[in-house]
């Protein structure tokens, strides 16, 4: 029978800096996920002169937070406004704006709060890969029950966003107009 090697404690120096955890090691280790709830919602619609809205820019955002069960909530926000292709800001112009804004909640299991805020920002990146398949699902179903072309909004990777506008007639034609034909 083989013995058994005697496991040792590696000591770091004080002074010794340590290495920088990546967004993958911080969401293995060090968070449990918990759920994602949607916390607010606000769509409008306007026709104005029969165009319909095609063309969306959107902008989004996220912020860490503690909730009073010592969990980490990550807060995200989606800001979307459409309009018809080449109307720009036009007063006059057909409208669609959406405004969401999801809450995904994770379990500390390693460490702190404070520990966890040290990198917010690889925190923050988590609470969007998890609330923008959850966004986008939104997004193209409130479009498509507005009666206009669905917007898809584009993947999220992990160097971002490609593009911030969308343009429907780029991407796909809609499925009610594909039937319509």
């Amino acid at each position: 029978m083989a013995k058994k090697a005697k496991k040792t404690a590696v000591r770091r120096p004080r002074n010794a800096k340590v290495p920088a955890l990546t967004a993958e090691q911080i969401f293995r280790e060090r968070l449990r996920f918990r759920t994602v709830r949607l916390i607010d919602l606000h769509s409008h619609l306007e026709m104005r002169g029969g165009k319909v809205p095609s063309q969306a820019k959107f902008s989004f955002g996220a912020s860490v937070g503690k909730s009073p069960d010592n969990n980490v909530n990550i807060d995200t926000t989606l800001i979307l406004e459409g309009r018809p292709e080449g109307d720009g800001e036009a007063e006059d112009s057909s409208i669609v704006s959406i405004k969401v804004h999801y809450q995904c909640v994770f379990e500390i299991i390693e460490g702190t709060f404070d520990d966890v805020l040290k990198f917010d920002d690889e925190v923050a990146k988590i609470g969007m890969f998890v609330a923008w398949p959850y966004f986008r699902e939104l997004v193209q179903s409130i479009t498509s029950r507005m009666a206009i072309p669905a917007f898809t909004m584009p993947m999220f990777t992990a160097h971002g966003l490609a593009e911030k506008t969308i343009n429907m007639e780029r991407i796909a034609k809609p499925m009610h107009h594909q039937l319509a034909k």
